[in-house]
């Protein structure tokens, strides 16, 4: 999946602004150059990896959400997950050592699910 440089521009945009910072005062505290954090802003171009970790660390992110935005609905992962467990569980010719490990792991999810 490639990065949308649009996108990522307007969040490196957004961690700047949400410190109160200006462009200068940004790309000092990152140790780049002014025209190079209004490049990224504008999305004409990316930040090295480097930069992109200090930028995500700056707006303590992850550099994955950074590049990519906010990861999908939790929720949505967890159902899949539980739901992927229980194929497996309920498998009849699936291997009993694994689906007895799997059935435990479910139980602790759902202990989980009930605490949140």
């Amino acid at each position: 999946m490639k990065a949308s440089s649009l996108e990522v521009g307007q969040r490196i945009k957004s961690i700047r602004q949400s410190k109160g910072m200006t462009l200068e005062d940004f790309a000092k505290l990152i140790n780049a150059t002014v025209p190079a954090v209004s490049n990224w802003e504008n999305g004409r171009n990316l930040p090295n990896n480097e930069r992109l970790v200090e930028i995500a660390k700056q707006g303590k992110t992850s550099v994955n959400e950074l590049l990519y935005g906010p990861s999908k609905n939790y929720e949505t992962m967890w159902r899949q997950l539980k739901e992927q467990i229980e194929n497996v569980t309920n498998d009849e010719f699936g291997n009993p050592a694994i689906q007895y490990y799997l059935k435990s792991f479910l139980e602790i999810m759902n202990k989980l699910e009930e605490e949140v």
